[in-house]
């Protein structure tokens, strides 16, 4: 992780807003955090996922699938 939130994120960056509470999110130490402490953390590519909750994994292949 970055330590330093790079430019072009600085930039968009109140535009964007938390996917929890929606507070604005300010940039931290190579983080995006909102009011209410919700933190992303900045990729070394320069990027933040902005994904709220788990997701489920993707299904494997069945016996069907398998078997063909």
């Amino acid at each position: 992780m970055p330590s330093v939130v790079p430019a072009s994120l600085s930039s968009v960056a109140p535009r964007l807003h938390c996917p929890v509470c929606r507070r604005p999110l300010t940039p931290s130490r190579g983080s995006l955090v909102c009011l209410e402490g919700h933190t992303y953390d900045v990729a070394r590519q320069g990027y933040v996922t902005l994904l709220a909750g788990r997701t489920r994994p993707a299904p494997g292949d069945d016996a069907g699938m398998v078997a063909a």
